[in-house]
């Protein structure tokens, strides 16, 4: 009943966040702090944030400090398809989350920003 359960949870992280999984290849710097990243070929960067096992909520923001997305470019949680504010700090980012997503997130365990295009 246990595998069961496993197998069902995850297949529902999947039905909200595949598309940073599938079709997509890490992309440097890999990984920073809670965060693992992958990339599309069309230039989409999924930050993928992996909650402590007490983590039920999205923090209030997310950083990086090796990754920055391009002038213009749009970062939204995949699932609800809310696009975030997101400022440059250094050669990073800070992305806030608003307390509407942040009490009603669209999945558990990790959440997935979705990065529409990065500086170089």
């Amino acid at each position: 009943a246990a595998a069961y359960d496993r197998l069902e949870q995850l297949g529902d992280w999947m039905d909200v966040n595949s598309e940073a999984i599938y079709e997509t290849r890490a992309v440097a710097p890999y990984r920073e702090g809670k965060l693992r990243l992958t990339r599309r070929e069309d230039g989409t960067v999924y930050a993928i944030y992996l909650a402590d096992e007490e983590e039920t909520q999205l923090p209030s923001y997310m950083s990086m400090t090796e990754l920055q997305p391009a002038e213009g470019a749009s970062v939204a949680l995949l699932g609800t398809g809310t696009p975030l504010d997101w400022e440059k700090a250094g050669t990073g980012f800070i992305v806030r989350v608003p307390e509407n997503l942040r009490a009603s997130p669209p999945c558990d365990y990790a959440w997935v920003l979705e990065i529409s295009a990065v500086a170089r």
